[in-house]
């Protein structure tokens, strides 16, 4: 069993820890200035950290906040109902200027000369609506309106912006219509161009997408875009994630799917939030759902071997979860807030999710069905090291079931809770592990 240690003393750790101390109110954001200064966005205000959320006072109220960003200058910025606020101070003072919607001000980024862009959108009783994108030259300038293009589609949902400086627009299409979805700009927002989403329907969909809603856009350190929607191809539903190129983006050729958690009906997978990119190389996102669905996801790997994390993060009053939000600060440390959850997480950006015993190896066994059903029989197949003892861990390397399997076939029932796990077997000159996936 000594061959196990290095995987049970990192199984101690959870994924994510939480704050010294959390104001009970419901959080919208979370950011980081002067490196170390932790601010999180609550409904009617921002709180302050000076101590890594050791201790949190309130610096701002207001009648609503719904995003944080803090600009390359230092300014924190905060997203309200037809204003923006704004503290060139670390919070000890704040200004405000409005911004022509009554609408949320969702998100706010800026390009590599400083200016700004915040995008407006949320719900009445018609329906999901918005008045579009808004441009500033920096922090406490004028907010004017930049929808050349968009017509009627200005009910925003994301934003982001490559290292060419285009602009990446999301907006709903609560019809379908197709003339949603995605937008980009070369020219800061004057004019938005619409671009088709096309992928290689491998004969199950219709090759052209036509997007409701999106969850996620973001831009990776590789210069990929990552797209995450719901839509209608055909004449039946999709849920994809997609990611292309930036210097593709207005080309012909077909955008990549990628899965979280490989389902028979492919385009329907669980669509990720936005992206964050740690310093260290882990992307971390989010998708909602129940206590089971819904949580954090992480990869190292890109687009592939993305892992859920649904332990240590608190329940919800309605039963469930929505996005998170992420921030890290100078020492590598990420912070991270649940929407309109009360708790502050965090952890440390190099600190290894799932430690694998030394010795281990790629399996030669399968195993199957792979994704399985909770609590279905679970079947392995091909050759092991030896005969020898099973353990099943969860993505955050905790330990859940010592099988102690030695004949054959080899069967075990699928672990209660979705997510992915690592099966992996004792053998006296290597370990070896396989990847399961239960739903």
């Amino acid at each position: 069993m000594l061959l196990w240690l290095p995987l049970i003393e990192t199984a101690g750790q959870q994924f994510w820890e939480l704050t010294g101390e959390f104001p009970g109110e419901p959080k919208i954001g979370i950011a980081i200035a002067a490196d170390s200064i932790l601010f999180a966005g609550l409904t009617d205000g921002i709180i302050r950290s000076p101590d890594d959320g050791g201790s949190f006072q309130t610096v701002l109220k207001a009648s609503a906040v719904h995003s944080m960003y803090v600009s390359g200058s230092g300014v924190i910025l905060a997203g309200g109902t037809g204003r923006i606020y704004s503290s060139a101070d670390l919070g000890s003072s704040w200004d405000s200027v409005p911004v022509s919607s009554a609408y949320p001000v969702l998100q706010i980024i800026e390009n590599k000369e400083g200016a700004l862009f915040a995008i407006t959108g949320g719900y009445d009783d018609t329906g999901y609506k918005g008045d579009g994108v808004f441009h500033a030259p920096g922090p406490g300038g004028d907010w004017e309106q930049r929808n050349g293009g968009l017509g009627s589609y200005t009910g925003s949902e994301k934003i982001a912006i490559d290292s060419n400086g285009r602009l990446y627009l999301a907006v709903h299409d609560h019809f379908v219509t197709g003339n949603g979805g995605l937008f980009i700009s070369e020219d800061n927002g004057l004019h938005w161009e619409h671009v088709a989403i096309n992928i290689d329907g491998k004969n199950d969909v219709e090759d052209r997408m036509k997007i409701e809603f999106t969850t996620g856009l973001s831009i990776s350190p590789g210069d990929s875009v990552y797209l995450s929607f719901q839509g209608i191809a055909g004449k039946g539903m999709v849920r994809l994630n997609l990611k292309k190129h930036i210097g593709d983006v207005k080309g012909s050729g077909n955008w990549s799917v990628f899965t979280l958690m490989e389902p028979e009906q492919w385009w329907l997978d669980r669509t990720l939030y936005n992206i964050f990119f740690s310093g260290d190389g882990l992307w971390y996102s989010s998708t909602s759902g129940s206590l089971h669905t819904g949580g954090t996801w992480y990869t190292r790997d890109g687009s592939s071997g993305w892992e859920q994390v649904t332990q240590n993060l608190g329940y919800y009053p309605q039963g469930g979860r929505d996005p998170q939000y992420y921030t890290e600060d100078a020492k590598g440390r990420i912070f991270m807030v649940q929407f309109m959850g009360e708790r502050v997480f965090t952890r440390t950006a190099y600190q290894s999710p799932v430690a694998l015993p030394p010795g281990t190896s790629p399996a030669t066994m399968t195993v199957y069905p792979n994704p399985a059903m909770r609590g279905q029989s679970v079947s392995l197949a091909g050759s092991r090291p030896e005969a020898g003892p099973f353990f099943l861990f969860d993505g955050t390397g905790r330990k859940v079931a010592d099988l102690s399997v030695f004949g054959e076939p080899v069967q075990f029932p699928a672990p209660g809770e979705p997510g992915m796990y690592y099966l992996l077997t004792a053998g006296r000159e290597k370990n070896s592990v396989i990847k399961l996936v239960v739903l």
